[in-house]
């Protein structure tokens, strides 16, 4: 602990090796890919690396035209997996195996990222240097090895890119605040460098998963408290330069996705999403004739749907966190309610970012989101309640 303490680039390389390690180790285990999103990212990085362009060989969904083969990729997933992937392979060749490097290299950045993260709200929380290190050093160790992590891992899939560029964002969070409302003497140019940061990597965020939103929707509520504690007079600076920046960087990485998706689709945004969220059953993700409608959704009735509702969040909360994490995640939420009062979750600290986006993202899977399996009236009530 003294040498990690002593050397300020010791302690992340050495949990990112570990972290490595464990992850080689994982996808060795795997020779094909275990779902079909991550067969459809390893064909579309082949292709890729090909050249063929970003096509997929097969048809996902028949929601977005062109239906042609092969078709234009990512009307609805994002890109990122399947560009991590097509890294790797360009160098070590197009298998599946060349496919998991791309994946684990990127995934083993959670645990540096999760050591300063521990730094950061030991820090807040006034601890000594022995007890920061420790806890800096414990958190990266445990998503070094946490199953979960380990096994998004293991497979090309958009979880492990969201998870890292998410974390990453909720560190730069409060840097970007900072800047913004540091003294006037600092120059502007300094002071957009965090925001510009933060907003690059929430567009790679969104690179990866469509639940960056909420990672921004916590930005702008830091944003949004940060300024009502100001004076009137003050107020439009500060939200200049807590935004401006973000936006700036955001759309740089953003912006020619969204062109490339209306060339290609005719509509910059996934349609489908808002589909997706009347789904009476995930079959009809799959259906030709008769797509998901709101009519058919608004038609179980009001009771129907808050039952569903209720029943995915006692689902997401029990099989989809607590079981896969436990005791980590039992523990971690415990925790959380103990130190409810500690400075390392008051207002815009890193540890604060990441619970509230994570919050915001559990509640949107299951208000939102929540699809059951099997809809068909044979179905027993049992049936009916599992959810993705």
């Amino acid at each position: 602990m003294t040498r990690l303490r002593r050397s300020p680039w010791l302690a992340p390389l050495v949990l990112f090796a570990i972290a490595l390690v464990v992850r080689l180790i994982a996808a060795s285990t795997t020779s094909f890919p275990a779902t079909e999103g991550s067969a459809y990212y390893v064909d579309v990085a082949r292709n890729l690396v090909q050249g063929h362009g970003m096509v997929s060989d097969s048809i996902w969904s028949y929601a977005t035209p062109p239906l042609v083969l092969p078709k234009p990729a990512f009307e609805l997933w994002l890109p990122m997996a399947s560009l991590a992937s097509a890294a790797s392979m360009a160098i070590f060749g197009t298998s599946f195996a060349a496919a998991q490097l791309g994946i684990v290299g990127l995934g083993a950045f959670i645990a540096p990222l999760a050591w300063a993260m521990g730094r950061e709200a030991a820090r807040a929380a006034a601890l000594s240097r022995v007890r920061a290190s420790a806890v800096a050093v414990g958190s990266g160790l445990v998503a070094a090895v946490l199953g979960p992590l380990v096994v998004a891992s293991a497979v090309p899939d958009s979880t492990t890119p969201f998870l890292v560029f998410g974390v990453l964002a909720a560190l730069l969070m409060p840097r970007a605040l900072a800047a913004a409302g540091a003294r006037s003497a600092t120059r502007t140019r300094t002071r957009w460098v965090p925001g510009l940061a933060l907003g690059l990597v929430l567009g790679l965020a969104y690179l990866s998963r469509q639940e960056a939103i909420w990672l921004g929707a916590t930005y702008l509520a830091f944003v949004l408290a940060a300024v009502r504690a100001l004076p009137a007079g003050r107020r439009l600076a500060l939200a200049s330069l807590a935004l401006v920046p973000v936006m700036v960087g955001g759309a740089l990485v953003v912006v020619p996705w969204l062109i490339r998706d209306a060339i290609v689709f005719g509509t910059p945004f996934p349609g489908q999403s808002i589909e997706n969220a009347f789904l009476l059953r995930n079959e009809e993700i799959f259906a030709y004739l008769h797509r998901p409608s709101l009519a058919a959704f608004l038609a179980q009735g009001p009771g129907t749907i808050l039952g569903h509702i209720g029943e995915a969040m006692g689902h997401d909360l029990l099989t989809v966190v607590l079981v896969p994490t436990f005791p980590v995640g039992l523990i971690g939420i415990l925790a959380v309610l103990a130190m409810r009062r500690s400075p390392a979750l008051r207002g815009a600290t890193a540890l604060s970012a990441l619970l509230v986006s994570g919050v915001l993202t559990l509640l949107a899977a299951d208000i939102v989101s929540r699809s059951p399996r099997c809809g068909a009236p044979s179905c027993t009530p049992r049936a009916r309640c599992s959810w993705d």
